[in-house]
């Protein structure tokens, strides 16, 4: 929100982005926009999965960077922020791209999604809009039966980056989150707009060149899709925290706040839990956001303080409805729009 309206201060509110309303989702359960012109790939909004092909994947016009297009990416800049100065990771385009990538174009670049199926937990990515992923997807992380903790909500909405950073292995974990779809509702994003380039993963492992949004300190290269997508990870957040205190009144009690972790579990059983993401440990210590609670915290905000605070006095979702149904397919064309794409899947 604080980022629309530094663009548009006179913006009523901040929009943000239902990746199951794109998707094809499943007969039960059916993306609305899947295929029609109102699609988040067309030019009105993010344009394609995939970067210009004759022009290093880049974001260049409106067909394939959609209506920010063309928003040249500056450089790293050691006058502006010397105290980052020793973050600096040495690319030659300074923090514009990742470590080993060497284009210097100053548009954002997405590699073709389809690449994705070569890491196989991420494979149903590879299908980009065409992934069944549906609004239950969604909601299931918002389910107080199902996610009993905040490091339940973080595995449930993005197991893959958890099993990635060997965070867990344990085997409830495994089944329950990272072993179903609703885990890649942070991660989509990331991925199917970024993806990496093939043929570069031998020689930079794990994956090679990286799209812009693969990469932490790039993904906000694609200025529109980072915050809307964002924002809806936070709705469900937000739906979590509500539901969860109908189902159990004490989760927000000082000494549990949803049994958030207070000490390091760096070996022992269940998810690890590392140094700086602790219950009372500053959020973002490199650069600690200190006025995003609407007044100033010098010290920077911590887990604590995003856990405990009313967001509701700042600003409030149009849609906090947990338990919300499927919508029936009975958008003129969409059924075709669905046979078509899976006639093309098949070829």
């Amino acid at each position: 929100a604080f980022f629309w309206r530094a663009i548009v201060p006179d913006l009523p509110g901040a929009p943000y982005w239902s990746l199951h309303e794109d998707c094809l989702g499943t007969d039960e359960c059916p993306g609305t926009y899947y295929g029609s012109e109102l699609s988040i790939d067309k030019d009105i909004y993010m344009g394609s999965l995939n970067g210009n092909p004759d022009n290093g994947w880049q974001t260049d016009t409106a067909f394939f960077g959609g209506i920010l297009a063309g928003a040249n990416i500056k450089a790293f800049s050691f006058n502006k922020w010397p105290e980052l100065s020793r973050y600096f990771n040495g690319s030659r385009t300074g923090l514009m791209r990742d470590p080993i990538n060497v284009q210097t174009e100053p548009w954002a670049i997405r590699y073709p999604y389809q690449n994705l199926q070569a890491i196989p937990s991420r494979a149903v990515m590879a299908l980009g809009l065409d992934m069944p992923y549906n609004l239950q997807d969604y909601l299931r992380c918002a389910d107080p039966t199902l996610v009993l903790t905040a490091i339940d909500w973080g595995l449930c909405i993005d197991a893959f980056t958890a099993v990635a950073m060997q965070l867990t292995d344990d085997p409830y974990v495994m089944e329950t989150f990272s072993n179903h779809i609703s885990a890649i509702t942070h991660i989509s994003f990331h991925n199917i707009f970024g993806s990496f380039l093939a043929g570069t993963e031998d020689d930079f492992p794990p994956f090679g060149y990286l799209g812009d949004s693969r990469v932490v300190n790039t993904s906000p290269n694609e200025y529109l899709g980072f915050f809307i997508h964002h924002n809806s990870v936070v709705r469900n957040f937000q739906m979590w925290l509500a539901e969860s205190l109908k189902f159990n009144a004490t989760n927000d009690n000082p000494n549990s706040v949803w049994s958030f972790p207070t000490q390091v579990n760096l070996n022992g059983p269940g998810p690890r839990v590392l140094p700086g993401t602790l219950l009372d440990d500053i959020v973002s210590p490199l650069m600690p956001f200190t006025d995003i609670l609407g007044f100033t915290v010098p010290r920077g905000v911590t887990f604590r303080d995003i856990m405990t605070f009313n967001w509701d006095s700042l600003y409030t979702y149009d849609d906090m409805d947990a338990n919300a149904r499927c919508r029936p397919a009975m958008e003129f064309g969409y059924n075709d729009r669905r046979k078509k794409a899976r006639r093309a899947n098949k070829k």
